[in-house]
């Protein structure tokens, strides 16, 4: 017997898949390759035998090192979807499986394909008969204790209701797997199993469908062998087929995505036809616009809450370790991440949170006067973990909501409130929380995006006016998946922690009539990962790489910035620091600088607010000074201080007196005074002074020069502060000229 033949293409395999014919059947699509004789089987073919290592290829005997574990190949299925997708599926039946596509993989527990329904073949009857006689038999290469009905379910991608159907007295749940030998004994039986099979294939008319079956069923065959070799001890070389499985996981995931945004985009045109029929007074809506509220949403709304301020807002210190590190929590600003924590650690009966911020929006695109007050969509967010009803504990959210609750705080973006209109609005003008359930049932003009809310399943909302020192106030709406039964409890802790927050929008927000953001994809709520991406780009383009260029001296900034841009997990401080430099890019990039001049500005600012931060860093730490030695030394240097401030202020000229009195921006007194202050409680350190001279060129936003206080005078002249190598041009008035960046750059 010939141990080996030519490599041909089976017509029975797999486009694409060079394989030899299985050598005892002698039907293509073999599973398995005997390593040095290069003999090729299906899994069921295959005799290996539990207890007795592998040494030899089973039919023609030569030594053999190992079984390889053959890997899937995509070519036939993908020639099948090209094909789908250029003809026109005008007939009932394309019709059903273009839907069927978009609403299968919408399903996180979706596996890629349609479960098959419908009447069954002669082929396929004849099929299934084979596989229950050789499962009865024991004769197949998979794991015992198997049910007849999962088995038959799987590797023929059928409904559980089609099968009983077919079989009532068969007892499909009862019947379990228990093997025997393993494999099919006789070739007559082996070969025509084989035949069957194909003969099912065959009888699949559309070829979309065939390559789907032809490809779902070898990846069964193949997991189920992997399985039964790891039951029965057996080691095989399973590499190509892990990797070919990884690129399964991703093209699957990829057709998932593809289908939820299909899915996503139809939903919101039905809530829009439905919403917008009668639209309330002062409720607008544009349908094109993704955002109409132009915001940084990584910095959009800030806090005025300390780190430890009320038990309820401690902040926790991030756990480095691996096995800690939680997913990408979905929220738009570190304020909504503050709010989405709160309610989870709580048990807030709540499952997705949005804001609503009064801005001025110009009636016309001439309109110079401000325009008319309007609430405006500024962030959402949507929780890990949701409490059900009657429980106290909370349970994970499944991905399908999240994938709803994140659709519908896109679909809210779409949305804008005059004052008294809407329930922001409303709960804005009146400053009282507001509980509204069964809002699907209830009249458009009880809750204006009632077409939103039925699409993706909103049941309960509740609106909380927050106090904010900037604007007023902004209203924090909270969405629930369930009827949630009114609980004023809930409502007043809401009202009383939330107002503890002090939400401050740090933006002038501007509503772009018809503004379309460049973002569609769900996993990107805002363009903040674009920014990240690009700015990343421009530092590694624009980095110095000679000693002599003029961009050397910002080297450090550099490489500091693009290692933070490309960290994968940064602490929450790193976080704001790297959204203030991104808020910068924005406005730099704007302004149509350069790339050379951008990316030096942007390196030139981001090594200010690093020194700022480490100015913070230093004046909020507090030092333990047990050692005698080091309350002499402190008072002696608070003795210096005093005499070098006298010094100066004896000193001081005419014009020095004159700029004293004159009017000082209050920021920078707050620096300075933090400087003298952070002075004399670190006994002069040399870290301190670095910190305080580079507080004070933060305070400078102008390009002439500005008064020093003899206190102040005194520290940047001291002989610790002049100990610090390589920074006395620090001192010097900043030339902020060449600078399109915020008026409060740095501060």
């Amino acid at each position: 017997m010939t141990t080996n033949c030519s490599v041909p293409v089976c017509s029975q395999a797999p486009l694409g898949q060079s394989c030899c014919c299985c050598k005892r059947c002698s039907i293509g699509g073999c599973d398995l390759k005997v390593l040095d004789c290069g003999c090729c089987f299906h899994t069921r073919c295959f005799a290996l035998t539990e207890g007795r290592p592998f040494l030899s290829c089973p039919l023609c005997f030569k030594p053999a090192r190992s079984i390889l574990l053959l890997p899937m190949t995509f070519a036939e299925i993908d020639q099948a979807q090209a094909e789908a997708a250029n003809s026109a599926l005008s007939d009932k039946r394309g019709k059903k499986r273009k839907n069927a596509t978009i609403s299968r993989l919408s399903s996180m527990e979706a596996d890629g394909s349609e479960l098959r329904i419908g009447r069954w073949t002669p082929e396929e009857t004849a099929y299934c008969d084979k596989l229950v006689e050789h499962f009865e038999q024991g004769a197949l290469p998979i794991p015992d204790g198997i049910k007849l009905n999962d088995f038959l379910a799987n590797m023929l991608k059928s409904k559980q209701s089609r099968l009983t159907k077919k079989m009532k007295n068969a007892k499909l749940s009862s019947k379990q797997y228990k093997r025997s030998l393993g494999y099919i004994l006789r070739d007559e039986d082996a070969r025509e199993f084989s035949v069957l099979e194909t003969e099912f294939y065959a009888s699949i008319s559309c070829n979309m469908e065939r390559s789907e079956i032809r490809f779902h069923m070898q990846k069964e065959w193949r997991e189920a062998f992997s399985a039964y070799c790891v039951n029965i001890g057996h080691v095989i070389d399973a590499n190509e087929w892990l990797h070919s499985a990884e690129e399964l996981d991703r093209r699957n995931t990829r057709h998932k995505n593809a289908a939820r945004i299909a899915r996503r985009k139809v939903m919101m045109g039905q809530a829009l036809r439905e919403d917008a029929i009668n639209p309330s007074i002062g409720v607008f809506i544009d349908p094109h616009k993704t955002s109409g509220v132009k915001i940084d949403p990584s910095a959009s709304v800030s806090s005025n809450v300390s780190d430890s301020d009320t038990d309820g807002y401690k902040r926790r210190k991030p756990r480095l370790c691996a096995s800690k590190i939680k997913p990408p929590r979905h929220f738009s600003s570190p304020f909504i991440g503050k709010v989405v924590d709160y309610m989870q650690r709580t048990n807030i009966p709540f499952e997705h949170v949005d804001i609503w911020v009064p801005s001025f929006v110009s009636q016309t695109p001439d309109d110079e006067s401000g325009g008319k007050c309007r609430l405006c969509f500024a962030g959402c967010g949507t929780a890990d973990y949701h409490v059900p009803p009657g429980e106290s504990s909370p349970v994970p959210l499944s991905g399908e909501s999240q994938f709803d609750l994140i659709s519908f705080g896109e679909y809210s973006q779409k949305f804008s409130f005059d004052v008294g209109c809407g329930l922001p609005g409303r709960v804005y003008l009146t400053g009282v929380s507001s509980w509204e359930q069964g809002i699907q049932s209830a009249p458009s003009g009880q809750f204006e995006r009632k077409g939103g809310a039925v699409q993706w399943g909103i049941q309960t909302v509740l609106g909380v006016p927050v106090p904010s020192p900037n604007v007023g106030r902004v209203v924090i709406v909270f969405y629930s998946l369930l009827d949630r039964v009114k609980d004023e409890l809930i409502v007043s802790r809401l009202s009383e922690e939330l107002a503890k927050l002090m939400p401050s929008p740090k933006w002038k927000l501007v509503v772009d009539v018809g503004l379309v953001s460049s973002h569609d994809s769900m996993g990107e709520d805002y363009e903040g990962g674009s920014h990240v991406r690009e700015l990343a780009d421009l530092i590694s383009n624009q980095m110095p790489d000679d000693k002599n260029s003029p961009l050397a001296g910002l080297l450090p900034g550099f490489t500091s910035l693009r290692l933070l841009l490309l960290k994968p997990n940064r602490t929450e401080r790193e976080n704001e620091l790297l959204d203030r430099a991104l808020s910068l890019y924005s406005q730099y990039k704007q302004s149509g600088h350069a790339e050379e001049s951008l990316a030096s500005m942007i390196c030139r600012d981001f090594m200010q607010l690093s020194r700022q931060d480490s100015m913070h860093n230093v004046t909020t730490n507090t030092y333990d000074f047990n050692s005698n030695d080091k309350s002499a030394k402190m008072r002696s240097q608070e003795t210096q201080m005093n005499s070098f401030q006298h010094l100066n202020e004896s000193r001081a000229s005419p014009s020095t007196q004159h700029m004293k009195q004159q009017k000082v921006p209050s920021q920078y007194l707050m620096l300075q005074s933090n400087a003298v202050q952070n002075y004399q409680a670190e006994g002069a350190g040399m870290q301190s002074n670095y910190a305080a001279r580079n507080g004070i060129m933060a305070a400078s936003t102008n390009d002439v020069s500005f008064a020093v206080s003899p206190s102040l005078h005194a520290l940047i002249h001291s002989p610790f502060s002049q100990a610090i190598e390589g920074n006395n041009e620090i001192i010097q008035p900043l030339n902020m000229s060449n600078h399109a960046g915020p008026e409060n750059n740095g501060g």
